[in-house]
């Protein structure tokens, strides 16, 4: 028997969270007879019970896989504030009906630095508004003007090099090793940092490279 067409049947959805939101949004739509297809977690015991407690037979840790799935139509985003942004960029690009838990975002940039090649602060930009003090954007820039990499490989290198997350513990009053910072180079050579605070990781990078090509002049 073929499947039925989308009009006469629920759509096959994909639940991103295994928290108590998540929870929330499986028990209703469980009332609503609008079975969960597979629901993604970061942690392998974490999801499986999650799947366990609300009769979801499928669960993966990998989102690939769930954007990747022809059968799901749609996503419920229910993780962490700080994941929604990513998630909802990737399922939309993945061709998937998204609906996500506020927030979509969770703030404006917070702060973004300049600094020259050996850490010293040449711009900082503080967003109207800001909570924060801007101390987190200079001491990113300094930490890819230090080690030539960006933030989002200097971070899971400090998971995986023992000797670098020395370096950083040792200067973790200057370095900063989180996502959304880039290393300066003009001509092969480097030259400094740049970087943004408090903004989802992959959106920071992402601002953090469209700053370097519309604005750096070097000056």
């Amino acid at each position: 028997m073929s499947p039925a067409p989308r009009s006469q049947r629920h759509p096959r959805l994909a639940l991103l969270g295994d928290g108590s939101m998540a929870g929330q949004h499986a028990a209703v739509l469980a009332e609503l007879g609008c079975p969960v297809h597979v629901v993604f977690g970061p942690k392998p015991d974490q999801v499986r019970g999650f799947a366990d407690r609300h009769h979801i037979e499928r669960w993966t840790t990998s989102l690939d896989e769930v954007i990747g799935d022809a059968q799901v139509d749609a996503v419920i985003i229910a993780s962490p504030n700080d994941q929604h942004a990513n998630q909802a960029s990737a399922a939309a690009t993945g061709g998937k009906h998204v609906l996500c838990e506020v927030p979509l975002a969770t703030s404006l940039p917070d702060a973004a630095a300049v600094v020259d090649s050996a850490g010293l602060v040449k711009v900082l930009i503080r967003a109207d508004g800001a909570p924060k003090p801007p101390v987190a954007a200079p001491m990113k820039a300094a930490a890819a003007a230090a080690f030539d990499q960006p933030g989002s490989q200097m971070e899971p290198r400090s998971k995986t090099d023992p000797a670098f997350a020395a370096q950083l513990l040792a200067h973790k009053d200057i370095y900063n090793d989180h996502p959304g910072s880039l290393p300066l180079h003009r001509d092969g050579k480097l030259i400094g940092g740049l970087a943004v605070a408090d903004v989802p990781h992959e959106m920071a990078d992402t601002c953090a490279r469209a700053a370097v090509a519309a604005a750096w002049t070097g000056n």
